[in-house]
């Protein structure tokens, strides 16, 4: 969800930016500007630099040439913000701005990362949606980003471009955010976000995330769906970070479209828990689209240690034509793994193997190993084989299977009913 929750706080750093910074305002004038911006800069979070002040209109302050630096330098630029603010609000503690628009906004890198090719590494604190509050009560109501550019490697390994409209707020115990954006880059894509974020005794987070796009859309590349394909992406989550329920429902045009519950503890490495359908459609993988088809039910669980090892508590794929089952471990950094299978495949999967069929295979034993060589030992059952050149009504073997750098090696030890040789 890290990729994800960048996106919420772009927007929410067009509301923030200048209610979390140190500002220094070259050639300022207007004391009242001055006076709102001490009274919401915190020193260390942001340095906010601007070329000037203006009024371009009665009423709105035009800041132009403003930059946002941390530790390790600028990682924003923005050509000109405007902002239609009440002054006397300032006498209540509370910043309220009626219009704030932001032109040309460029966000070079992450907030509290180095520079791209610099060795210093940012802190994490293990909440993905950590985000500045302001000092002062905030209202933002109505925002307005165009022609905003963010660099690879921010929100996920492509750029993007786009322009957004939305509001924010931060006062008491509350933080949230909307935005609507709309790409404005070689990708088609319309993307509704709606954030809210509580701080009280009991804390919890709110997210609405709604994406449209065309092949190669930023949200499809974040949930691992095909890049060829057009998506829609829609997450509904709410609760505490340790414990956030949510509903998914994504599609791949045309490739397949997975629909479902997940719980997961969004502070830690791993620790996620989903039951999902998942129906093919007519673009995916032939071979793939036999095993999920007509749709196929996915359930797993899944946490990783402190050690880098994730433990899969359960996973299932059940289909019409095939029941799968998992559990073991997995080490990250080594790929060792062992994980105990049950297999149950109907005889219609046995056309995606050309000259062969069977009725019925199922198999039960461990996989182990590391990735690159691994071994799969257990007791292999097959009714109603029929190879071509030999057939039997009945085989069971014990043996070991695996995988060296000279190819696949193979023992096996068994007995074979009703066989039939050169029909």
């Amino acid at each position: 969800m890290r990729r994800a929750a960048v996106l919420v706080l772009i927007g929410w750093l067009a509301a923030a930016a200048p209610a979390a910074g140190q500002i220094s305002i070259l050639g300022l004038k207007n004391s009242l500007v001055q006076f709102a911006l001490e009274q919401i800069s915190v020193p260390g979070e942001f340095e906010i630099a601007a070329e000037g002040v203006e009024e371009p209109e009665d009423g709105v302050t035009s800041l132009v040439g403003v930059t946002i630096a941390d530790a390790d330098g600028v990682w924003l630029r923005v050509a000109e913000a405007r902002l239609n603010w009440t002054p006397t609000r300032l006498l209540r503690g509370e910043l309220e701005l009626a219009f704030l628009s932001a032109q040309d906004v460029e966000v070079l890198r992450r907030p509290g990362t180095p520079p791209a090719g610099e060795d210093a590494a940012a802190e994490d604190d293990g909440d993905p949606f950590a985000w500045p509050r302001s000092p002062i009560a905030l209202h933002i109501e109505d925002m307005r980003l165009e022609r905003v550019t963010i660099a690879p490697g921010v929100i996920a390994e492509q750029g993007l471009a786009f322009s957004a409209r939305g509001a924010a707020r931060d006062e008491g115990d509350v933080q949230s955010a909307e935005l609507s954006l709309t790409r404005d880059d070689a990708v088609s894509a319309r993307i509704r976000l709606e954030y809210r974020r509580t701080f009280d005794d009991a804390p919890r987070l709110k997210l609405f995330l709604d994406a449209v796009e065309g092949p190669g859309g930023i949200v499809a590349e974040a949930a691992g769906l095909p890049p060829d394909a057009a998506s829609r992406v829609r997450v509904s989550a709410d609760g505490p970070l340790t414990d956030w329920q949510m509903t998914l429902d994504a599609e791949a045009e045309g490739v397949l479209r997975a629909t479902g519950l997940a719980r997961l503890d969004a502070t830690a490495r791993l620790d996620a828990e989903a039951a999902l359908t998942v129906t093919p459609g007519e673009a995916l993988d032939p071979r793939l689209r036999e095993v999920l088809s007509p749709r196929a039910k996915l359930d797993f669980a899944a946490r990783e240690g402190e050690d880098g090892v994730v433990t899969i508590e359960r996973g299932s794929i059940v289909s019409p034509f095939l029941t799968l089952s998992a559990e073991g471990t997995h080490d990250r950094e080594s790929t060792e793994t062992d994980i105990a299978l049950q297999l149950e495949a109907q005889g219609e999967l046995s056309r995606l193997a050309p000259g062969l069929s069977f009725d019925l295979a199922g198999f039960e034993g461990r996989a182990s190993g590391p990735l690159d060589a691994l071994t799969a030992e257990g007791a292999l059952r097959v009714e109603g084989l029929d190879a071509g050149v030999a057939a039997a009504t009945l085989a069971t073997l014990d043996g070991r299977v695996g995988l060296t750098e000279a190819g696949v090696t193979a023992a096996l030890d068994g007995a074979v009913q009703g066989l039939r040789l050169d029909r």
